[in-house]
Protein backbone atom coordinates (compact mmCIF):
# COMPACT_ATOMS: atom_id res chain seq x y z
CA UNK A 1 0.00 0.00 0.00
CA UNK A 2 2.80 2.34 0.62
CA UNK A 3 4.39 0.95 -2.36
CA UNK A 4 1.48 1.84 -4.82
CA UNK A 5 0.17 5.50 -2.70
CA UNK A 6 3.41 6.96 -2.05
CA UNK A 7 2.86 6.75 1.53
CA UNK A 8 6.72 6.85 2.83
CA UNK A 9 7.69 9.19 4.85
CA UNK A 10 4.23 10.17 6.01
CA UNK A 11 2.93 10.25 9.80
CA UNK A 12 1.33 6.92 8.80
CA UNK A 13 4.24 5.09 7.87
CA UNK A 14 6.41 6.44 10.40
CA UNK A 15 3.69 5.41 13.15
CA UNK A 16 3.29 2.05 11.38
CA UNK A 17 7.07 1.47 11.62
CA UNK A 18 7.74 2.89 14.72
CA UNK A 19 4.80 0.46 16.21
CA UNK A 20 5.81 -2.26 14.35
CA UNK A 21 9.28 -2.16 16.07
CA UNK A 22 7.95 -1.81 19.50
CA UNK A 23 6.05 -5.17 19.38
CA UNK A 24 9.51 -6.44 18.02
CA UNK A 25 11.73 -5.46 20.74
CA UNK A 26 8.99 -6.42 22.83
CA UNK A 27 8.47 -9.81 21.17
CA UNK A 28 12.74 -10.33 21.33
CA UNK A 29 12.36 -9.35 24.84
CA UNK A 30 9.87 -12.38 25.78
CA UNK A 31 11.54 -14.99 23.53
CA UNK A 32 14.78 -14.29 25.63
CA UNK A 33 13.23 -14.36 28.83
CA UNK A 34 11.46 -17.66 28.04
CA UNK A 35 14.73 -19.16 26.92
CA UNK A 36 16.52 -18.15 30.29
CA UNK A 37 13.42 -19.71 32.32
CA UNK A 38 14.10 -22.88 29.89
CA UNK A 39 17.92 -23.53 30.06
CA UNK A 40 18.38 -22.34 33.52
CA UNK A 41 15.58 -25.39 34.25
CA UNK A 42 17.37 -27.64 32.23
CA UNK A 43 20.92 -26.88 33.48
CA UNK A 44 19.52 -27.37 37.56
CA UNK A 45 17.95 -30.46 36.68
CA UNK A 46 19.73 -34.03 36.73
CA UNK A 47 19.36 -35.60 33.21
CA UNK A 48 17.66 -38.44 34.61
CA UNK A 49 14.70 -36.96 35.63
CA UNK A 50 14.76 -35.12 32.56
CA UNK A 51 15.10 -37.86 30.69
CA UNK A 52 11.92 -39.52 32.23
CA UNK A 53 9.82 -36.45 31.33
CA UNK A 54 8.46 -36.45 34.64
CA UNK A 55 9.26 -33.52 36.74
CA UNK A 56 9.69 -30.92 33.65
CA UNK A 57 6.40 -31.61 32.27
CA UNK A 58 4.73 -30.59 35.67
CA UNK A 59 7.14 -27.55 35.61
CA UNK A 60 6.22 -26.68 32.28
CA UNK A 61 2.41 -27.13 32.47
CA UNK A 62 2.13 -24.87 35.34
CA UNK A 63 4.05 -22.13 33.15
CA UNK A 64 1.33 -22.80 30.40
CA UNK A 65 -1.27 -22.24 33.42
CA UNK A 66 0.17 -19.30 34.37
CA UNK A 67 -0.11 -17.87 30.90
CA UNK A 68 -3.14 -19.21 30.32
CA UNK A 69 -4.63 -17.05 33.76
CA UNK A 70 -3.39 -14.09 32.76
CA UNK A 71 -4.52 -14.14 28.83
CA UNK A 72 -7.64 -15.30 30.18
CA UNK A 73 -8.41 -12.51 32.77
CA UNK A 74 -6.90 -9.78 30.03
CA UNK A 75 -9.60 -11.52 27.95
CA UNK A 76 -12.59 -10.60 30.01
CA UNK A 77 -11.09 -7.11 30.50
CA UNK A 78 -10.76 -6.24 27.27
CA UNK A 79 -14.49 -7.66 26.53
CA UNK A 80 -15.62 -5.74 29.47
CA UNK A 81 -13.45 -2.47 28.05
CA UNK A 82 -15.38 -2.84 24.54
CA UNK A 83 -18.67 -3.16 25.95
CA UNK A 84 -18.42 -0.02 27.27
CA UNK A 85 -17.09 1.80 24.65
CA UNK A 86 -19.62 -0.07 22.31
CA UNK A 87 -22.52 1.29 24.43
CA UNK A 88 -20.94 4.99 24.37
CA UNK A 89 -20.56 4.74 20.71
CA UNK A 90 -24.62 3.86 20.85
CA UNK A 91 -24.93 7.08 23.06
CA UNK A 92 -22.70 9.18 21.15
CA UNK A 93 -24.26 8.00 17.46
CA UNK A 94 -27.69 9.29 19.01
CA UNK A 95 -26.65 12.63 20.18
CA UNK A 96 -24.62 13.34 16.40
CA UNK A 97 -27.96 13.02 14.84
CA UNK A 98 -29.44 15.83 17.09
CA UNK A 99 -25.95 17.55 16.82
CA UNK A 100 -26.73 18.02 13.32
CA UNK A 101 -28.95 20.79 13.49
CA UNK A 102 -25.85 22.75 14.54
CA UNK A 103 -23.93 21.80 12.02
CA UNK A 104 -23.56 25.33 11.19
CA UNK A 105 -22.00 26.67 14.59
CA UNK A 106 -18.44 26.35 15.65
CA UNK A 107 -16.43 26.96 19.31
CA UNK A 108 -13.87 29.09 19.79
CA UNK A 109 -10.37 28.80 21.70
CA UNK A 110 -8.53 31.59 22.80
CA UNK A 111 -4.92 32.39 25.16
CA UNK A 112 -5.65 34.15 27.78
CA UNK A 113 -3.31 37.79 28.03
CA UNK A 114 -0.14 37.93 29.19
CA UNK A 115 -1.16 40.59 31.52
CA UNK A 116 -3.71 38.20 33.61
CA UNK A 117 -0.46 36.33 34.94
CA UNK A 118 0.97 39.67 36.94
CA UNK A 119 -1.48 40.22 39.35
CA UNK A 120 -1.38 43.48 41.00
CA UNK A 121 0.63 44.57 44.35
CA UNK A 122 0.23 48.03 45.03
CA UNK A 123 -3.51 50.26 44.41
CA UNK A 124 -1.68 51.80 41.65
CA UNK A 125 -1.05 48.46 39.78
CA UNK A 126 -4.51 47.26 40.55
CA UNK A 127 -6.20 49.95 38.96
CA UNK A 128 -4.17 49.64 35.56
CA UNK A 129 -5.10 45.58 36.23
CA UNK A 130 -8.89 46.57 36.69
CA UNK A 131 -8.99 48.86 33.66
CA UNK A 132 -7.23 46.42 31.33
CA UNK A 133 -9.40 43.94 32.48
CA UNK A 134 -12.37 45.92 31.45
CA UNK A 135 -11.21 46.72 28.12
CA UNK A 136 -10.59 42.95 27.42
CA UNK A 137 -14.09 42.38 28.62
CA UNK A 138 -15.57 45.20 26.61
CA UNK A 139 -13.75 43.09 23.43
CA UNK A 140 -15.63 40.28 24.02
CA UNK A 141 -19.11 42.11 24.54
CA UNK A 142 -18.47 43.86 21.22
CA UNK A 143 -17.85 40.27 19.52
CA UNK A 144 -21.02 38.67 20.84
CA UNK A 145 -22.87 41.84 19.87
CA UNK A 146 -22.00 40.72 16.54
CA UNK A 147 -24.64 37.75 16.13
CA UNK A 148 -27.79 38.17 16.78
CA UNK A 149 -30.14 36.06 18.78
CA UNK A 150 -30.50 32.71 16.68
CA UNK A 151 -26.84 33.33 15.60
CA UNK A 152 -24.88 31.96 19.03
CA UNK A 153 -25.91 28.89 21.32
CA UNK A 154 -24.50 28.96 25.08
CA UNK A 155 -25.56 26.67 28.26
CA UNK A 156 -23.61 26.33 31.52
CA UNK A 157 -23.95 22.61 33.17
CA UNK A 158 -24.49 22.69 36.86
CA UNK A 159 -22.73 19.40 37.34
CA UNK A 160 -19.48 21.43 35.95
CA UNK A 161 -19.30 23.60 39.00
CA UNK A 162 -16.62 21.40 40.87
CA UNK A 163 -17.17 23.05 44.47
CA UNK A 164 -20.79 21.68 44.38
CA UNK A 165 -19.54 17.76 44.63
CA UNK A 166 -18.19 18.67 48.39
CA UNK A 167 -21.11 19.19 49.84
CA UNK A 168 -24.22 17.31 51.11
CA UNK A 169 -27.39 17.20 49.54
CA UNK A 170 -29.11 19.36 52.43
CA UNK A 171 -26.28 22.14 52.68
CA UNK A 172 -26.68 25.29 51.10
CA UNK A 173 -24.15 28.13 49.73
CA UNK A 174 -24.05 31.32 50.71
CA UNK A 175 -24.48 33.90 47.88
CA UNK A 176 -25.47 38.11 48.05
CA UNK A 177 -28.74 39.45 48.17
CA UNK A 178 -29.80 40.92 44.93
CA UNK A 179 -31.96 43.49 46.73
CA UNK A 180 -29.69 44.62 49.55
CA UNK A 181 -25.98 43.55 48.35
CA UNK A 182 -24.49 43.68 51.36
CA UNK A 183 -26.68 40.79 53.10
CA UNK A 184 -25.49 37.18 52.80
CA UNK A 185 -28.34 34.93 51.88
CA UNK A 186 -28.33 30.79 51.62
CA UNK A 187 -29.22 28.86 48.69
CA UNK A 188 -29.96 25.00 48.62
CA UNK A 189 -27.16 22.89 47.22
CA UNK A 190 -30.59 21.41 44.91
CA UNK A 191 -31.68 24.55 42.90
CA UNK A 192 -28.10 25.41 42.14
CA UNK A 193 -27.61 21.68 40.49
CA UNK A 194 -30.97 22.20 39.04
CA UNK A 195 -30.31 25.36 37.29
CA UNK A 196 -29.12 25.56 34.10
CA UNK A 197 -27.93 28.80 32.27
CA UNK A 198 -28.58 29.36 28.61
CA UNK A 199 -28.93 31.39 25.79
CA UNK A 200 -32.17 32.03 24.03
CA UNK A 201 -31.98 30.41 20.96
CA UNK A 202 -31.23 27.05 23.04
CA UNK A 203 -34.44 27.64 24.07
CA UNK A 204 -36.07 27.91 20.50
CA UNK A 205 -33.82 24.88 19.08
CA UNK A 206 -35.32 22.44 22.06
CA UNK A 207 -38.79 23.30 20.86
CA UNK A 208 -38.35 21.80 18.17
CA UNK A 209 -35.62 19.39 18.43
CA UNK A 210 -37.32 16.89 20.99
CA UNK A 211 -40.90 15.28 19.85
CA UNK A 212 -43.92 16.88 22.32
CA UNK A 213 -42.08 19.73 23.69
CA UNK A 214 -44.32 22.40 24.15
CA UNK A 215 -43.63 26.34 23.04
CA UNK A 216 -42.77 27.71 26.19
CA UNK A 217 -40.33 30.26 24.37
CA UNK A 218 -40.50 33.99 26.04
CA UNK A 219 -38.26 36.68 25.60
CA UNK A 220 -39.99 40.20 27.07
CA UNK A 221 -37.41 40.95 29.85
CA UNK A 222 -33.39 40.51 30.07
CA UNK A 223 -33.76 37.13 32.47
CA UNK A 224 -36.04 34.43 32.14
CA UNK A 225 -36.23 31.73 34.69
CA UNK A 226 -38.08 28.61 33.34
CA UNK A 227 -39.81 26.92 36.17
CA UNK A 228 -41.18 23.12 36.11
CA UNK A 229 -44.44 22.78 37.37
CA UNK A 230 -43.36 20.46 40.15
CA UNK A 231 -40.89 23.30 41.06
CA UNK A 232 -43.70 25.92 41.46
CA UNK A 233 -44.07 26.23 45.39
CA UNK A 234 -40.42 26.92 45.59
CA UNK A 235 -39.94 29.97 43.13
CA UNK A 236 -38.64 32.21 45.86
CA UNK A 237 -35.47 29.44 46.51
CA UNK A 238 -34.91 29.12 43.58
CA UNK A 239 -34.76 33.25 41.91
CA UNK A 240 -31.96 33.97 43.83
CA UNK A 241 -30.09 30.63 42.73
CA UNK A 242 -30.28 33.17 39.61
CA UNK A 243 -30.64 36.80 40.71
CA UNK A 244 -26.96 36.16 43.07
CA UNK A 245 -24.78 36.03 39.53
CA UNK A 246 -26.26 39.37 38.59
CA UNK A 247 -25.20 41.79 41.40
CA UNK A 248 -23.91 45.26 40.05
CA UNK A 249 -25.21 44.03 36.71
CA UNK A 250 -27.27 47.13 36.70
CA UNK A 251 -30.55 45.05 36.15
CA UNK A 252 -33.78 45.89 38.68
CA UNK A 253 -36.14 42.64 39.85
CA UNK A 254 -38.45 43.76 37.38
CA UNK A 255 -36.36 42.59 34.63
CA UNK A 256 -36.68 39.12 35.81
CA UNK A 257 -39.74 36.97 34.11
CA UNK A 258 -40.94 33.65 35.82
CA UNK A 259 -43.19 31.21 33.38
CA UNK A 260 -44.16 27.98 34.90
CA UNK A 261 -43.34 25.10 31.90
CA UNK A 262 -44.25 21.36 31.77
CA UNK A 263 -42.45 19.26 33.93
CA UNK A 264 -41.74 16.84 31.07
CA UNK A 265 -40.34 19.71 28.87
CA UNK A 266 -36.67 18.80 27.05
CA UNK A 267 -33.46 21.54 27.07
CA UNK A 268 -30.88 20.05 24.49
CA UNK A 269 -27.29 19.89 26.15
CA UNK A 270 -24.67 21.61 23.16
CA UNK A 271 -21.80 20.90 25.71
CA UNK A 272 -18.88 19.60 23.48
CA UNK A 273 -16.91 17.87 26.24
CA UNK A 274 -20.07 15.40 27.39
CA UNK A 275 -20.28 13.75 24.17
CA UNK A 276 -16.08 13.75 23.63
CA UNK A 277 -15.57 12.83 27.31
CA UNK A 278 -18.18 10.94 29.33
CA UNK A 279 -19.42 7.05 28.71
CA UNK A 280 -23.05 8.00 28.78
CA UNK A 281 -22.99 11.65 26.55
CA UNK A 282 -25.96 13.67 27.97
CA UNK A 283 -27.37 15.04 25.22
CA UNK A 284 -31.29 16.31 26.75
CA UNK A 285 -32.10 17.01 30.40
CA UNK A 286 -35.67 16.88 31.50
CA UNK A 287 -37.69 18.27 34.46
CA UNK A 288 -34.73 21.20 35.04
CA UNK A 289 -34.92 24.83 35.94
CA UNK A 290 -33.72 26.97 32.83
CA UNK A 291 -32.34 30.73 33.43
CA UNK A 292 -32.49 32.35 29.96
CA UNK A 293 -29.66 35.39 29.45
CA UNK A 294 -30.57 37.58 26.83
CA UNK A 295 -27.47 39.39 27.01
CA UNK A 296 -28.72 41.49 24.46
CA UNK A 297 -31.00 43.47 26.14
CA UNK A 298 -28.59 44.19 29.52
CA UNK A 299 -26.39 47.22 29.78
CA UNK A 300 -22.84 47.73 28.98
CA UNK A 301 -21.62 47.56 32.77
CA UNK A 302 -18.73 45.97 33.70
CA UNK A 303 -20.66 42.95 35.58
CA UNK A 304 -22.05 42.25 32.50
CA UNK A 305 -19.36 42.45 30.36
CA UNK A 306 -17.36 40.41 32.87
CA UNK A 307 -19.96 37.40 32.41
CA UNK A 308 -20.28 37.55 28.69
CA UNK A 309 -16.08 37.29 28.11
CA UNK A 310 -16.69 34.16 30.82
CA UNK A 311 -19.38 32.38 28.31
CA UNK A 312 -17.30 32.44 25.33
CA UNK A 313 -15.91 29.02 25.48
CA UNK A 314 -18.92 27.62 26.35
CA UNK A 315 -21.33 29.40 23.69
CA UNK A 316 -21.38 28.22 19.85
CA UNK A 317 -21.48 30.62 17.37
CA UNK A 318 -22.47 30.77 13.38
CA UNK A 319 -19.14 30.04 11.73
CA UNK A 320 -19.55 32.05 9.08
CA UNK A 321 -19.62 35.05 10.56
CA UNK A 322 -17.02 34.24 12.97
CA UNK A 323 -13.80 36.01 10.98
CA UNK A 324 -15.68 39.15 10.76
CA UNK A 325 -16.29 39.55 14.25
CA UNK A 326 -13.16 38.66 15.35
CA UNK A 327 -11.44 41.80 13.02
CA UNK A 328 -14.30 43.91 14.27
CA UNK A 329 -13.66 43.43 17.81
CA UNK A 330 -9.58 43.16 17.58
CA UNK A 331 -8.97 40.13 18.80
CA UNK A 332 -7.24 38.26 15.97
CA UNK A 333 -4.27 37.69 18.20
CA UNK A 334 -6.40 36.47 21.09
CA UNK A 335 -8.19 33.85 19.31
CA UNK A 336 -5.85 30.47 18.45
CA UNK A 337 -8.88 28.25 17.03
CA UNK A 338 -12.11 27.97 15.26
CA UNK A 339 -13.36 24.46 15.83
CA UNK A 340 -16.26 22.74 13.98
CA UNK A 341 -17.69 21.37 16.17
CA UNK A 342 -20.20 18.98 14.44
CA UNK A 343 -17.21 17.94 12.20
CA UNK A 344 -15.42 17.19 15.18
CA UNK A 345 -17.81 14.97 16.95
CA UNK A 346 -18.31 12.84 13.66
CA UNK A 347 -14.56 12.19 13.08
CA UNK A 348 -14.32 11.50 16.51
CA UNK A 349 -16.99 9.00 16.50
CA UNK A 350 -16.28 7.42 13.11
CA UNK A 351 -12.51 7.19 15.03
CA UNK A 352 -13.87 5.66 18.16
CA UNK A 353 -15.79 2.97 15.72
CA UNK A 354 -12.89 1.99 13.85
CA UNK A 355 -10.59 1.80 17.16
CA UNK A 356 -13.58 -0.49 18.27
CA UNK A 357 -13.34 -2.86 15.66
CA UNK A 358 -10.05 -3.02 15.43
CA UNK A 359 -10.19 -3.93 19.49
CA UNK A 360 -12.31 -6.55 18.69
CA UNK A 361 -10.00 -8.54 15.45
CA UNK A 362 -7.52 -8.34 18.92
CA UNK A 363 -9.47 -9.86 20.68
CA UNK A 364 -10.43 -12.55 18.31
CA UNK A 365 -6.83 -12.94 17.43
CA UNK A 366 -6.53 -13.51 21.13
CA UNK A 367 -9.09 -16.31 21.80
CA UNK A 368 -7.75 -17.95 18.64
CA UNK A 369 -4.17 -17.93 20.15
CA UNK A 370 -5.71 -19.00 23.70
CA UNK A 371 -6.89 -21.97 22.12
CA UNK A 372 -3.73 -23.03 20.97
CA UNK A 373 -2.11 -22.62 24.12
CA UNK A 374 -5.06 -24.28 26.48
CA UNK A 375 -4.36 -27.08 23.93
CA UNK A 376 -0.72 -27.69 24.37
CA UNK A 377 -1.61 -26.99 28.12
CA UNK A 378 -3.91 -30.48 28.11
CA UNK A 379 -1.97 -32.13 25.78
CA UNK A 380 1.50 -31.88 28.02
CA UNK A 381 -0.81 -32.48 30.94
CA UNK A 382 -2.23 -35.95 29.60
CA UNK A 383 1.32 -37.07 28.18
CA UNK A 384 2.36 -37.09 31.94
CA UNK A 385 -0.83 -40.09 32.16
CA UNK A 386 -0.93 -41.08 28.38
CA UNK A 387 0.61 -44.68 29.01
CA UNK A 388 -1.69 -45.26 32.09
CA UNK A 389 -4.69 -44.13 29.72
CA UNK A 390 -3.87 -45.74 27.10
CA UNK A 391 -3.73 -49.30 29.10
CA UNK A 392 -6.86 -48.53 30.87
CA UNK A 393 -8.82 -48.06 27.46
CA UNK A 394 -7.53 -51.46 26.28
CA UNK A 395 -8.36 -53.05 29.24
CA UNK A 396 -11.88 -51.40 28.96
CA UNK A 397 -12.06 -49.69 32.51
CA UNK A 398 -13.23 -45.65 32.99
CA UNK A 399 -10.59 -43.12 32.36
CA UNK A 400 -12.77 -40.41 33.05
CA UNK A 401 -11.70 -39.68 36.59
CA UNK A 402 -8.22 -39.77 35.42
CA UNK A 403 -8.98 -37.01 32.85
CA UNK A 404 -10.72 -34.78 35.46
CA UNK A 405 -7.89 -34.81 37.84
CA UNK A 406 -5.24 -34.04 35.02
CA UNK A 407 -7.25 -31.24 33.92
CA UNK A 408 -8.53 -29.85 37.09
CA UNK A 409 -5.92 -27.60 37.09
CA UNK A 410 -7.22 -26.30 34.39
CA UNK A 411 -10.44 -25.55 35.48
CA UNK A 412 -8.97 -23.96 38.54
CA UNK A 413 -6.88 -21.40 36.56
CA UNK A 414 -9.89 -20.70 34.77
CA UNK A 415 -11.89 -19.85 38.02
CA UNK A 416 -8.94 -17.73 39.39
CA UNK A 417 -8.44 -15.91 35.61
CA UNK A 418 -12.37 -14.95 36.39
CA UNK A 419 -11.83 -14.00 39.79
CA UNK A 420 -9.07 -11.46 38.72
CA UNK A 421 -11.85 -9.92 36.04
CA UNK A 422 -14.10 -9.89 38.01
CA UNK A 423 -11.68 -7.71 40.82
CA UNK A 424 -10.83 -5.72 38.14
CA UNK A 425 -14.48 -4.47 36.75
CA UNK A 426 -16.19 -7.29 34.84
CA UNK A 427 -19.49 -7.95 35.24
CA UNK A 428 -20.91 -10.86 36.76
CA UNK A 429 -22.60 -11.23 33.77
CA UNK A 430 -19.47 -11.76 31.74
CA UNK A 431 -17.89 -13.52 33.95
CA UNK A 432 -19.91 -16.15 33.92
CA UNK A 433 -20.27 -16.52 30.14
CA UNK A 434 -16.81 -16.44 29.83
CA UNK A 435 -16.42 -19.24 32.55
CA UNK A 436 -18.89 -21.27 30.76
CA UNK A 437 -17.19 -20.73 27.49
CA UNK A 438 -13.95 -21.52 28.69
CA UNK A 439 -14.70 -24.52 30.51
CA UNK A 440 -16.61 -25.66 27.44
CA UNK A 441 -13.93 -25.05 25.19
CA UNK A 442 -11.70 -27.39 27.80
CA UNK A 443 -14.31 -30.07 27.57
CA UNK A 444 -13.81 -29.46 23.73
CA UNK A 445 -10.46 -29.89 23.43
CA UNK A 446 -9.86 -32.63 25.98
CA UNK A 447 -12.43 -34.78 23.79
CA UNK A 448 -9.97 -34.11 20.84
CA UNK A 449 -6.79 -35.03 22.63
CA UNK A 450 -8.43 -38.17 23.79
CA UNK A 451 -9.93 -38.33 20.72
CA UNK A 452 -6.01 -38.63 18.84
CA UNK A 453 -5.12 -41.45 21.93
CA UNK A 454 -7.81 -43.59 21.09
CA UNK A 455 -6.14 -43.97 17.23
CA UNK A 456 -2.58 -43.94 18.52
CA UNK A 457 -2.47 -45.83 21.76
CA UNK A 458 -0.70 -49.12 20.06
CA UNK A 459 1.89 -47.14 18.64
CA UNK A 460 2.08 -44.54 22.05
CA UNK A 461 2.78 -47.69 24.15
CA UNK A 462 4.92 -48.62 21.88
CA UNK A 463 7.00 -45.60 22.46
CA UNK A 464 6.91 -44.73 18.30
CA UNK A 465 4.70 -41.77 18.82
CA UNK A 466 3.87 -39.18 21.07
CA UNK A 467 0.43 -37.73 22.17
CA UNK A 468 0.38 -35.74 18.66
Amino acid sequence: MSITNHYFGTMLVISLALILAVIGVLLGLIILVINLIFFSYVCSIPMLVILKHKETGRFFSYMWLLAIILSMSLMTTAVTVYQKGYQASKYRQVSVKKWQSVSKFAQLSYTIPAFMNDMPKTKEERAIYDEKIDTYNKKWRLFDRQFSEDEKLFINVPQDMSFLNELDAGETIGALDFNQPTKTIQIKKEWVTKTWQVSPSLVKLSQTLFEGNANIYRNRKPVTVYVPKKYQAYQADILPVVTSKLINSGLKPTDFDVIIIPDDFKLFVSDVTQLRDSDQPLTRVTGQIIAQYDYDQMSDSAAINRDVSATILDTLYLAEKLPKAIKVAELSRDVVNISDTYQNLVNYQEQAEGDMVRSSLVMVGLFVMQIFVIYEFLKLRLSLVVKKLCLLTLLGKITAGLIIKTSLPLVIGIGLAMGVAFYKGASIGLVFGSLGVYIGLTLLLVFVVQEVMQHKRVTILKGESDLM
